[in-house]
């Protein structure tokens, strides 16, 4: 399973969303609030590093 991590206006994560549900691959997706600065919070920091804006996280093997 895969988890996306996106704003809900960024074209870029719209367009994972379009290739993921073309190739078919299952995933979950988490809102991160960019405006209020949820990408510097310590949890999404510690999973991303380098905050960038929108990320695929593999939890299981599909």
């Amino acid at each position: 399973m895969l988890t996306l991590y996106s704003y809900w206006r960024s074209t870029i994560s719209y367009r994972v969303r379009v290739a993921l549900n073309l190739k078919g691959l299952s995933y979950e997706t988490v809102p991160v609030d960019l405006v209020a600065g949820a990408k510097r919070t310590p949890d999404y920091t510690a999973k991303n590093p380098r905050a960038c804006q929108r990320w695929c996280w593999r939890t299981a093997l599909c």
